[in-house]
């Protein structure tokens, strides 16, 4: 599980499986986060993933939050992640944290777009 991965490079996890896009964007506006992460496997949720991607962004008590999706349908077309408007996406869990962190330091020195 991607969550382990990042529990072992010290992330604080939350893994949620929401019933709706509406749960996800509840969450992140109560709590703080610096990265969502969100998993597709096929390309019949792209329209519901980018929609949800919006509520989170609108939602967020953290004005910079990065967005970051995966699954295999990313894996196949990582171009997609851009589509659906994440920042960013990886083929594996292991890239996931790497690419994450260097998200979260990048994040960290822009300005607030709040």
């Amino acid at each position: 599980m991607v969550a382990d991965f990042f529990r072992r490079a010290g992330w604080d996890v939350t893994a949620e499986t929401p019933a709706a896009a509406a749960d996800l964007a509840e969450a992140v506006g109560q709590h703080w986060f610096a990265v969502a992460g969100l998993t597709l496997s096929t390309d019949e949720g792209i329209g519901p993933l980018a929609l949800a991607i919006r509520a989170i962004r609108k939602a967020s008590r953290n004005p910079l939050i990065g967005i970051m999706v995966g699954g295999p349908i990313f894996t196949a077309r990582p171009e997609l992640a851009l589509l659906v408007g994440a920042d960013l996406t990886a083929p594996d869990a292991e890239q996931a944290v790497l690419r994450a962190e260097g998200l979260r330091v990048l994040m960290s020195i822009l300005p607030d777009r709040g």
